[in-house]
């Protein structure tokens, strides 16, 4: 005899489990996109992991990815789904270098005249961990768990091949 279990009906509508599922994806390796999409330095797409938008950025030194949040005022850094340019909010020009480090605030002494050089320092955008196998992107918000290898088990080494 097969025993069923059903999933609540409260899963399927409540905010506070979709928001758990949310969590649990993130830690998790999730494939965003291909290499060959962003082939050139400052080249990017946006993708979506649970809820929240990510960046996919070629430094022109790798692959980083970061949460697409300007840390002053929340704003989306990038809004077109693909592009090329630098790390530049379009609400008020904070600009970030490939790292995600705080670069440059337009007017700083000005708006922010007791700001200290190490305050300004520790103001980096998110960053989300990355995996490549071959041309594939994966990323994770945190590295608490399994190497992407070991996550992909034998798919590993048939995606590194392509």
């Amino acid at each position: 005899m097969i025993r069923m279990t059903l999933i609540p009906s409260n899963h399927y509508y409540e905010k506070s489990i979709l928001d758990d599922e949310y969590i649990t994806f993130e830690n998790l390796w999730i494939f965003v996109g291909l290499k060959n999409e962003i082939p050139n330095k400052f080249d990017y797409f946006l993708c979506k992991v649970g809820s929240k938008s990510l960046i996919v950025f070629n430094t022109g030194s790798g692959i980083k990815v970061f949460h697409n949040l300007c840390k002053h005022r929340h704003s989306a850094i990038k809004i077109e789904k693909y592009g090329n340019g630098p790390l530049i909010c379009p609400y008020h020009r904070w600009s970030y270098d490939t790292n995600g480090k705080l670069k440059h605030i337009p007017n700083s002494k000005q708006h922010f005249p007791n700001m200290s050089k190490d305050e300004f320092s520790k103001i980096h955008l998110t960053e989300w961990e990355v995996g490549l196998c071959g041309e594939f992107i994966f990323v994770r918000k945190n590295s608490n768990s399994s190497k992407l290898e070991d996550y992909l088990g034998e798919t590993y080494k048939k995606l590194n091949i392509i």
